[in-house]
């Protein structure tokens, strides 16, 4: 039987995982989840987290393959001090998308890889500027796939 609360730990582990590498950044890149409130007006750069997926393929016994799709939105307000303030972040986002331990507990249960199978299973999307507020937009997309014991 498959762990009701796998699809929660997916999303947990892969939040703190940009999270984390956000925060350890110089000057701190905001992070947020696709659904959490903020306050756009006073940050100058953030990055915002939506999942797709997962989705599971029963292979054998208590085997699935799993496959999660990422978006790693990243929005830059103009910097006079680093007009590349956005694909800085969105190299550090895509060299950083792989792997993603998957905890429960404290207790590392198996890495989200990228899908070697797919060509393209990290790409990058530059959305270019809003015409009034300068602000640009990214996104770097991750795909994810392996095969997991989903009844721990």
């Amino acid at each position: 039987m498959m762990n009701p609360l796998l699809k929660r730990y997916i999303v947990a582990s892969l939040t703190k995982h940009f999270s984390d590498l956000c925060a350890a950044q110089n000057p701190v890149i905001i992070f947020v989840s696709e659904d959490e409130q903020r306050d756009t007006n006073s940050l100058t750069q953030w990055v915002e987290l939506r999942i797709i997926g997962p989705e599971f393929r029963p292979l054998d016994g208590n085997t699935h393959l799993l496959s999660v799709e990422v978006d790693l939105l990243v929005t830059s307000k103009p910097l006079a001090s680093d007009i590349y303030a956005i694909h800085n972040i969105t190299g550090l986002l895509a060299a950083n998308c792989s792997p993603v331990p998957v905890t429960v507990s404290g207790e590392m249960k198996f890495c989200l890889t990228l899908d070697p199978d797919v060509a393209k299973s990290i790409r990058i999307f530059d959305y270019g500027r809003q015409a009034d507020t300068k602000t640009k937009r990214s996104s770097v997309i991750a795909i994810y796939e392996n095969e997991v014991e989903v009844n721990f």
